[in-house]
């Protein structure tokens, strides 16, 4: 049998059907950051009149009793509402509606004093149709970004309101931008084809590499790339037909109850895990992931029962506890966890523990299990723009105390977003998204649901779906549906024979889209030996048969959204080259880690040894070798790798003061632009891992090198460490040198040269006090000694050391440990008795009494 040869290529395709190109496009962005002025209105200002208020009071009028008034200030107009003595007193523009359409809005707002939500909403057909809000400051202009649709065509009006009338309130930059469905539609297959799909081109050669034509070509995909689950009750163990519908949909799953805290201890001190964990088991036999919900819930209402009874320090003890029990039982093993579950409105932990109690039991879930995402979990910041408890604004001010958590390394925060329905508000749904998706945490859409009569749930239901599964920050849906024989929470996707109910074909409909049910794609190679197909992320199985040649051939492989993923083949073009094979033979500096050694010009070429790429990937050169066209993707993957595994990332750099390592467009800009593209690369670099990183390096080698300062003046350094303060206020500043400790001989970075530096930066006038840390790069000139890098870590307690011994009289057991997460067992070969426990050493730690683990 002849043998045929396979080369796949994964590229990246983003062509429409060419009708797409009439419709306009959508805007993904937002701002959550508040600006000095705000930026441009969207879409140009749509049907808005007058939307950047460049015509004065054009198509503005007051709204109530309002006092309203138009100012320029340093060429930025807007128009104020002042002297307010109701919620809805503000400033107003008519607009005309249409059924059908699908409106986004988006609006910069501002009040004079203080900080005070702010709504914009519609008054149409007698109806009030709020289309979403914004925490507004002063001094800074916040972005409100929403949407809404109407049922009836007709006249309307756009006002502001906010229910704190002792504020003014400053409006600009205003935008409402119709879509028809169709345009909706194309969005969403844009965005579909853009972040879930991959094109695939396979071709096929014989042994001599010559193409082979008409090979017949089956390509199956064995499992979804994007999670998509529904919440299960532990009646699916033991129901065989429940499991075997189950596990042929989804690839993730939620479990209703049997994880939470009042079905694991119902008494006191008597933990029991054995359902969840026999859940647990049989879902990880079947690769279906699970979330975990939840290690506490807010809400009074949900409390194991004996636990209202506990006040003070027995209060806390419980709750250290129970977080320390069931984070460590599962620890690095589920999708992400629901800490404290609904905190936005609700706040038992509050009023037991004090208004940090959310943040602390964060921090104790972020101890034990340090790898998996921590999810803050809520209902209505994408079902209803009225409930401003948890609205994106809320939402983000919760992520930004969290954010603050000081641990080692960094804490690894989620977006769960429960998403229970009765009408769906779909471009505010988007518009939500889009908010918080200007986070770069990962959003799930954790409880979808749809509460709505039967002969509109299920159209209500896909749309959700739909508009979740196309949105390119959504990572993961979960919907809570999963049958329960005393009936579902909303809505079911089956009857009690596991039968679908039209909710159900609605999943199944999708599932046969997205590239669910082993869905196959079939062809054959054209003359080249090529066979091209658009397909979804996920697992797949292929197959070739050439029925002239009898030749056969198959071959797995997997399609992910990252281009640098190390599952595709090599015939790919790489962005950093593998190491030299057999180390280089007899190639003298095969890698060229040494410079020049070993090479020479030919002819009249010019030869310049440069150092670019591997632990370069964030450093300007690296992320904008072309002006304005920023790539942050192959740092963007090597900080998801290394999180993934706990490995914390210390940033490295946001500028180097070295001539030599600038990008090489920077030489010919003029002062003033190299100052604008300064600044725009610290804000990009370092909004972009705020809160990531164990620590920056500001301004590398700024005592040896000065290429700032030669531009902007002795302050450049002293100015870039402020602005990238003011960027990420809780992460380290460094500077970092070297020959500080390597060469006395080297006046230019001696210790005093270093503490003067460090007195200059000290002096910096922001908010809090600038966190300094001292960067010392240790390049010493020594002899190379072998594995000293494991010897040290054997010493210091890494790879897996052990530490073994016996109880003593008083079943005691001693000894000294370096800081570090242990795994504790015990084992009494007489009373066949064992037992494990889980702990953490740090340097605060004091334990005057021993921990008493029960055999």
């Amino acid at each position: 049998m002849k043998r045929l040869l396979l080369q796949l290529l994964a590229l990246w395709s983003f062509s429409l059907s060419r009708c797409e190109s009439t419709f306009v496009p959508y805007d993904y962005s937002a701002t959550v950051e508040c600006l000095d002025k705000p930026l441009k209105p969207q879409y140009n200002g749509g049907i808005i009149v007058n939307p950047d208020l460049r015509d004065g009071p054009q198509a503005w009028l007051p709204f109530g009793n309002a006092k309203i008034e138009f100012k320029d200030i340093g060429h930025d107009k807007f128009v104020v509402a002042r002297e307010r003595k109701q919620p809805h007193d503000s400033v107003s523009q008519k607009v005309h509606l249409e059924k059908g359409r699908l409106y986004t809005f988006s609006a910069w707002l501002q009040v004079n004093n203080g900080k005070a939500p702010v709504s914009a909403v519609f008054k149409t057909n007698g109806e009030y149709k709020h289309a979403g809000s914004v925490i507004a400051e002063s001094k800074c202009w916040s972005m409100l970004k929403g949407g809404l649709t109407v049922d009836e065509s007709g006249p309307g009006e756009l006002y502001f309101e906010s229910n704190d009338t002792r504020v003014e309130i400053w409006v600009d930059s205003v935008s409402l931008q119709p879509f028809t469905q169709e345009e909706w539609k194309s969005h969403q297959d844009h965005s579909i084809h853009k972040e879930r799909k991959r094109t695939v081109r396979i071709r096929v050669v014989n042994s001599k590499g010559e193409p082979v034509q008409k090979a017949s070509l089956s390509i199956e995909q064995r499992k979804l790339g994007f999670p998509f689950g529904c919440e299960v009750e532990k009646n699916i163990l033991g129901n065989h037909a429940y499991q075997s519908w189950f596990t042929k949909r989804f690839t993730v799953t939620t479990f209703a109850n049997e994880m939470k805290w009042y079905s694991t201890e119902v008494f006191r001190g008597k933990e029991d895990y054995s359902i969840a964990d026999k859940m647990f088991r049989f879902f990880k036999k079947h690769g279906v992931a699970v979330r975990g919900h939840n290690i506490v819930w807010n809400d009074p209402k949900y409390q194991t029962k004996w636990l209202n009874s506990l006040s003070g320090r027995e209060f806390y003890n419980a709750v250290k506890q129970r977080v320390s029990s069931v984070a460590s039982r599962y620890k690095g093993q589920l999708e992400g966890w629901d800490v404290v579950n609904e905190n936005l409105h609700f706040s038992y932990f509050e009023k037991k523990m004090g208004p940090k109690a959310s943040r602390n039991i964060f921090k104790m879930a972020q101890a034990f299990d340090p790898t998996t995402t921590k999810f803050i979990n809520e209902y209505n910041t994408l079902e209803e723009p009225r409930d401003l408890d948890s609205s994106p604004a809320k939402f983000l001010k919760k992520l930004r105390e969290l954010k603050s958590i000081v641990v080692r390394g960094n804490i690894s925060l989620g977006i769960g977003l429960e998403s229970h329905f009765k009408t769906p508000n779909i471009p505010f749904m988007r518009s939500a998204l889009d908010i918080l998706g200007a986070t770069d945490l990962p959003i799930w859409l954790t409880e979808v649901d749809v509460e709505a009569p039967k002969n509109v749930q299920a159209k209500y239901f896909e749309q959700v779906l739909r508009e979740g599964h196309a949105h390119p920050r959504v990572k993961g849906i979960v919907t809570w549906a999963g049958y329960s024989p005393t009936g579902c929470y909303r809505m079911c996707l089956t009857d009690g024979n596991f039968k679908n109910l039209p909710t159900g074909d609605v999943v199944d409909k999708l599932l046969h889209e997205w590239g669910g049910f082993r869905r196959q794609t079939k062809g054959l190679t054209d003359a080249d030996g090529f066979f091209e197909a658009s397909l979804f992320h996920g697992d797949y199985d292929f197959k070739i048969d050439h029925p002239l040649t009898n030749s056969k051939a198959s071959h797995s492989f997997k399609l992910v959204s990252d281009v640098s993923s190390n599952t595709q083949p090599s015939s790919f073009c790489l962005g950093n080259p593998n190491k030299p094979q057999y180390n280089g033979g007899i190639i003298v500096n095969p890698d060229l880690q040494n410079g020049s050694q070993g090479w020479s010009q030919l002819g009249n070429a010019k030869v310049d040894f440069t150092e670019f790429g591997g632990n370069k990937f964030m450093k300007w050169y690296s992320t904008e070798v072309v002006r304005g066209k920023e790539d942050y993707s192959t740092a963007d993957a090597m900080v998801k790798l290394f999180q993934q595994h706990g490995i914390a990332i210390r940033g490295h750099n946001i500028i180097w003061d070295n001539p030599i390592y600038q990008p090489s467009w920077v030489k010919a800009l003029s002062v003033s632009d190299l100052y604008n593209a300064v600044k725009r690369r610290v804000f990009s670099v370092v909004t972009r891992y705020k809160g990531q990183l164990a620590g920056w390096d500001v301004v590398n080698e700024n005592l040896h090198f000065s290429f700032l300062e030669s531009k902007f003046g002795p302050k450049a350094s002293y100015n870039v460490f402020a602005q990238a303060h003011a960027l990420d206020p809780t992460t380290t500043m460094f500077m970092n040198e070297y020959n500080t400790l390597e060469q006395p001989g080297d006046s230019v970075a001696t210790p005093a040269r270093y503490l003067q530096k460090l007195r200059e930066l000290q002096s910096i006038h922001v908010a809090g006090n600038i966190p300094l840390g001292i960067g010392l790069q240790s390049h010493f000139n020594t002899p190379n000694i072998p594995d000293v890098v494991d010897k040290l870590l054997r010493e210091w307690g890494g790879l897996r050391g052990k530490t073994t011994g016996l109880t003593d009289a008083d079943g005691y057991f001693e000894a000294s440990l370096f800081h570090g997460d242990y795994d504790l067992s015990i084992a009494h070969p007489l009373t066949n008795s064992t037992a494990s426990h889980s702990f953490k050493l740090t340097s605060d730690d004091y334990h005057p009494s021993p921990t008493v683990v029960r055999v």
